[in-house]
This record gives C-alpha cells, sequence and structure tokens, in this order.
C-alpha cells in the first residue's frame, strides 16, 4: 500500500497532480490536509491530524479512518 499526503493549497505542486499521483500507484491511498504548505510544521493547524493520518497507515489503517471527506480513488 502507498499512502499519498498532498495539501489541498499546495503553492507549489497543484493538488490535481497529488490526485493523479494516487491514481496510478495501485492501492494508493490518498490523504489530504488543508494548508499553504507542502508539509505542516507543528505550529500549522493541520499538523495533528495528518500525522495521525500517517501512524493510522504506518498501523494498518484504511481509508476509512480518514477524516479528509474524499473517496480512497480519487
Amino acid at each position: 500500500p502507498t499512502l499519498v499526503v498532498h495539501s489541498l493549497r499546495d503553492p507549489r505542486i497543484p493538488f490535481d497532480e497529488g490526485r493523479r499521483l494516487a491514481s496510478i500507484v495501485p492501492d494508493a491511498d490518498l490523504s489530504t490536509f488543508d494548508s499553504e504548505t507542502n508539509w505542516p510544521m507543528p505550529s500549522d493547524p493541520s499538523h495533528p491530524a495528518i500525522v495521525e493520518r500517517i501512524r493510522a497507515f504506518l498501523e494498518g489503517g484504511t481509508a476509512a479512518t480518514r477524516s479528509d471527506g474524499l473517496a480512497p480513488d480519487l
């Protein structure tokens, strides 16, 4: 399994590129976060949620544990 993590408002890499990557990698799971950065630092409000998504994925969690509202096949 592969987890693709992408910011909805990434100024460098458009969200559609993250969605495209997730669509071409077999069994990829797209997890999004609402931020204007490539990766939220601890001071970013989205940081705790994305860390939790990564932990859940590494522990064998599925898309059903996600809170971003996006289907895993986007």
